[in-house]
């Protein structure tokens, strides 16, 4: 399904082979289109938590199928509490785009062994340059992790952000057929730092 390039180290690749097991696949809606809000990078922890889990959870919907605020308020736990530093520490981070106390966009990321660094790409604004902005901070986080390369795997119902990072320089490695949800097929979208 997907070769990923020097995924493990410089000289080490990874191939990805799948095989559905069950043809009964759920009915997979589009993407509900987001609004155009101009935002800034924003420090994850001036917002209200209340907020940021409601916003964040909304976000995650948009695109994925329903989660429990639980599985959202621990990943929210694990990348604005935790401070991990080194990636082998695996130190799991955030950034936001916001504005007027709410959260418009998030890149969760989620450091994997040698180097490269697993992307959750969530999104309420469709705004270019607020996208491009949240997009450069978590290649810059990458970096300051220690980090080789940033890969998003994105369901591809939602064409819009594909699009969007393919034109911030990152390139389509693969598709993943329905790795996590039945029916919702995902692309590897990376990028060398």
């Amino acid at each position: 399904e997907a070769h990923l390039a020097n995924h493990y180290s410089t000289t080490h690749n990874e191939l990805v082979f799948g095989k559905l097991l069950v043809t009964d696949e759920n009915e997979i809606s589009f993407v509900n289109s987001a609004t155009s809000v101009a935002c800034e990078v924003t420090d994850p922890n001036i917002f209200d938590r209340r907020q940021l889990l409601r916003d964040f959870k909304e976000m995650f919907e948009r695109i994925w199928p329903p989660v429990s605020d639980e599985f959202v308020h621990e990943l929210l736990r694990q990348s604005v509490e935790e401070r991990a530093t080194r990636h082998h520490e695996k130190p799991k981070r955030l950034i936001c785009v916001g504005k007027d106390e709410r959260v418009f966009g998030a890149v969760v990321l989620l450091p994997k062994r040698g180097g490269a660094v697993k992307g959750l790409l969530l999104r309420n604004t469709n705004d270019r340059e607020t996208v491009r902005r949240m997009l450069d901070g978590a290649l810059e986080m990458v970096t300051h992790l220690g980090g080789r390369k940033l890969y998003f795997l994105h369901p591809i119902v939602d064409a819009e952000t594909i699009l969007l990072l393919k034109s911030h320089g990152f390139q389509a490695e693969g598709l993943l057929l329905a790795p996590y949800v039945p029916g919702q097929d995902v692309a590897v979208m990376s990028k060398f730092v």
